[in-house]
């Protein structure tokens, strides 16, 4: 577990941070918890427990979850933005199952920019 971060899943709700990052004329709205190592949490729109995942994530270092994900084609340059725009270094990437190819895409061409790619499939209870 991170210095500093929270080993009671719920307990990080209380510190979510909501802003937005700009990359060119596109606002992305995001929310964020945790500290240490950063994690960008990608989920589509079918992923079950989003909050779970969060919390979990937030739990163990900073967690940024990205609230709208562009269309596929614009996937790279973007993700390329949001990394960029928040001054992340290397972040993990965790991605629901139906966003695995585009982040393994994202972590094999920018390494510099990525870290490991986890991809969530379920949450335990």
């Amino acid at each position: 577990m991170s210095a500093g971060a929270s080993s009671n899943p719920d307990a990080v709700m209380q510190d979510v941070v909501e802003a937005i990052v700009q990359i060119g004329e596109v606002e992305t709205p995001y929310r964020r918890a945790g500290r240490g190592r950063a994690t960008l949490l990608l989920l589509d729109a079918t992923q079950p427990d989003r909050d779970r995942v969060f919390r979990r994530l937030a739990a163990e270092g900073l967690v940024i979850e990205p609230l709208v994900l562009p269309d596929a084609t614009d996937w790279p340059r973007w993700l390329r933005g949001v990394v960029d725009g928040l001054g992340l270094d290397r972040p993990d990437l965790a991605v629901s199952a139906g966003l695995e190819a585009g982040g393994r895409s994202f972590v094999e061409t920018d390494p510099d920019r990525a870290g490991r790619l986890l991809v969530i499939d379920g949450v335990d209870p």
